[in-house]
């Protein structure tokens, strides 16, 4: 997928529902809203399309000094566009240093960068497709994390969860 396809793909996905960027094949999909582990699976029918597309979600929240929960890293994962490439896409909140970008890492696959493409009130986007060897990765690790510099350039490490992954993602099908 080019570039500028990726971008454009992206910036759908900023209306609300990430799922919507996931096209699903005919095969049984998981429920919506069911739980794998420390996932969970949303699924939708996108605009203009027949079938319902399902991805995994992971919404990773941090408690602030006055009691309230805000996302620090929201993840999805499924299979994107007509060939069906497995994608993560991933957002933060707002004030991060964006020349970095981020930096996805599973134990037994090499880091991969991810750049921001697109900020807006909700948080900074960036996206990538999953080789064979990240999958791999996610479905055999119980662990993960991406990292990222605030705005004072510290390094931020959050851990992501793969609890639940394997089967969420088995529950997919092939896209």
């Amino acid at each position: 997928m080019t570039g500028s396809r990726m971008r454009l793909a992206i910036a759908g996905m900023l209306g609300s529902v990430f799922a919507l960027l996931f096209t699903g094949g005919a095969m049984a999909q998981p429920a919506q809203g069911q739980q794998f582990g420390d996932w969970v699976a949303r699924c939708t029918v996108p605009q203009g399309a027949q079938t319902q597309s399902c991805a995994l979600l992971q919404n990773i929240q941090q408690k602030t000094p006055d009691g309230k929960r805000r996302s620090l890293l929201a993840i999805t994962v499924g299979y994107q566009g007509p060939n069906k490439v497995p994608t993560i896409i991933l957002r933060v909140p707002l004030g991060i240093y964006l020349p970095t970008g981020l930096t996805l890492e599973f134990p037994g696959a090499k880091p991969v960068r991810i750049v921001l493409e697109i900020c807006a009130p909700n948080g900074c986007v960036g996206a990538a497709a999953l080789t064979a060897e990240m999958l791999d990765a996610m479905k055999k690790g119980d662990r993960g994390k991406v990292a990222l510099q605030d705005n004072r350039r510290r390094t931020i490490n959050i851990p992501i969860s793969l609890k639940g992954f394997t089967a969420g993602f088995a529950s997919l099908g092939n896209g």
